[in-house]
């Protein structure tokens, strides 16, 4: 394994591990770029903003927190679904990634709401005609949104995986015949 493989390694392993702090530095690439587009000539987003209707943006932002409301719906089915089961398989799988599991699932609700309230106050402050400001937080809420979506979606597909690994397990043990019952049988034949 190259030093590259091992950086990307680590990175994921941290990604999958700190879903806060994943969190944190997009929320704060958000604010750097909107903060250098207010203060260092970068204009061309607010420009963009500018030229739209304050209604279409009041619509866009909504729409954003609309679609975190279902994420959030989602979201809280697959850790449902997660929480409830009483296989063997789930059951082992919680207690050994509990820890890590939690602060996914907690992540993915967390970034939903927070993603929501972030395009109702970006909904806000185009309707004050504040549309600069809203355009940043409508982005932040964006890419908080997509970290959601994303984790969800890992999340899910462990969960599946889980499953999937459970189902062959109980599909090759019933394939098993038992020892005394294959003896049996053995004797039956010989006899």
């Amino acid at each position: 394994m190259g030093p590259t493989t091992k950086s990307a390694t680590k990175a994921s392993k941290w990604a999958q591990n700190s879903p806060a702090k994943v969190t944190s530095v997009l929320i704060t690439v958000v604010a750097v770029l909107g903060a250098s587009s207010q203060f260092w000539g970068l204009r061309s987003l607010n420009q963009w903003a500018g030229a739209a209707t304050p209604g279409d943006m009041i619509m866009v932002a909504v729409g954003i927190a609309s679609t975190a409301a279902v994420v959030a719906g989602f979201a809280g089915v697959v850790v449902a679904y997660g929480m409830s089961s009483d296989r063997p398989v789930i059951i082992r799988f919680r207690y050994d990634v509990g820890p890590t599991l939690k602060k996914n699932w907690m992540s993915v609700i967390g970034g939903s709401f927070a993603s929501a309230f972030g395009g109702l106050t970006g909904a806000a402050l185009f309707a004050a005609a504040l549309g600069a400001i809203g355009t940043w937080i409508c982005i932040a809420a964006s890419a908080v949104l997509l970290h959601s979506v994303g984790r969800c979606l890992f999340l899910f597909s462990l969960l599946l995986d889980v499953i999937a690994a459970g189902d062959e397990r109980d599909r090759s043990t019933e394939r098993t015949v038992p020892v005394d019952q294959a003896v049996g049988v053995v004797k039956r034949m010989a006899g």
